[in-house]
């Protein structure tokens, strides 16, 4: 009942790699779907990049600046989306600016993470992602979103 996967959504190689390895360290037994950027975790979640990752439920990690689209452009689409809406999204992130942080708290975003070059921080935010993926239920993404 419980298949939720991690999007991390991510333009930064080292980052995704530091995040991967935290995950195995954190014993996350979760998978994880990559994202490069905004566009490309759209159609993940909408169900056009099947051969990437089938339609389910995620939860959303993701960066917020990215070239082209920035996070708080992928959270904005994923509130307006009725088959979306609902999705956890955290936001990990070197940008601790009040107006990034206060924007994504106000599209409800379940945490902001400021990254830190010891990785203490995200250390713990994997290892809280660990934990909530084994004690909750999550909705699954309706099937509207893969018609849209």
């Amino acid at each position: 009942m419980n298949n939720v996967r991690i999007l991390l959504v991510d333009d930064d190689e080292s980052d995704i790699i530091l995040f991967q390895r935290l995950c195995q360290r954190a014993e996350l037994k979760r998978p994880i779907v990559v994202a490069s950027d905004a566009v490309d975790a759209l159609k993940i979640l909408k169900g056009h990049a099947e051969a990437l990752a089938p339609p389910g439920t995620y939860i959303v990690v993701t960066d917020i600046n990215m070239p082209g689209m920035s996070g708080h452009d992928l959270i904005r689409e994923i509130r307006d989306d009725p088959a979306l809406h609902q999705l956890v999204i955290f936001v990990v992130s070197t940008s601790d600016l009040e107006r990034d942080v206060q924007l994504a708290f106000d599209q409800n975003v379940a945490g902001y993470i400021v990254k830190d070059d010891e990785g203490v921080r995200l250390w713990a935010a994997v290892k809280m992602l660990r934990n909530l993926c084994d004690a909750s239920v999550f909705a699954p993404i309706s099937s509207a979103a893969s018609s849209a």
